[in-house]
């Protein structure tokens, strides 16, 4: 069956032929992984072939299948002017903090804008301050569903990945998933 893919922001929808429109609920319930949010939906170009039987996402696939394992990172103890390094020279906008080896927190763009820190003030302000702490996090074998769940339930576009141990192993965002998606049909 083929169908068109729209998106909006962290959000996917999906336009049969029929006229059917699976939106995120649909696809969740029905064993399909979706993710939802923002305000304009936008079309992907083409047509994409659908396979009912097998769904739009696999979602028991392990989220190792998308999430990122060479993760950016910084101490809690480093200077806000490296998390803006960071950002910029990798052209990311999830920066997660670690106290040693254990994940304390992470720091987003959206934190930066909103907190207006910019490269002259950045020292001003310390890690710590400006860094999430109740992260939500996901665990190194939870499935894509999962992941996919997590997302378009939250206000937040990624979700660090963690061991038993606490240990960040790799980061999966709204975009792996639609990275993810579009490998797929």
């Amino acid at each position: 069956m083929t169908g068109e893919i729209y998106f909006r922001r962290t959000s996917i929808r999906v336009k049969f032929p029929t006229g059917t429109v699976a939106s995120q609920e649909h696809l969740l319930q029905s064993g399909r992984a979706g993710i939802t949010m923002a305000t304009e939906w936008h079309r992907l170009p083409g047509r994409f072939e659908f396979n009912r039987k097998a769904g739009i996402m696999k979602p028991r696939d392990p989220i190792s299948h998308v999430m990122t394992t060479n993760v950016k990172t910084v101490q809690i103890s480093q200077k806000m002017s490296e998390v803006l390094r960071i950002v910029a020279e990798n052209q990311i906008h999830h920066v997660p903090v670690a106290d040693g080896q254990r994940l304390a927190g992470i720091i987003s763009t959206t934190d930066i804008i909103r907190l207006n820190i910019t490269v002259s003030n950045a020292d001003e302000w310390t890690i710590e301050r400006v860094m999430k702490k109740n992260l939500v996090t996901i665990e190194l074998h939870d499935s894509v569903r999962k992941a996919a769940q997590l997302l378009s339930d939250g206000i937040f576009h990624s979700l660090p990945v963690i061991n038993k141990d606490r240990h960040l192993v790799g980061i999966i965002t709204s975009t792996d998933l639609i990275r993810y998606l579009a490998k797929l049909c």
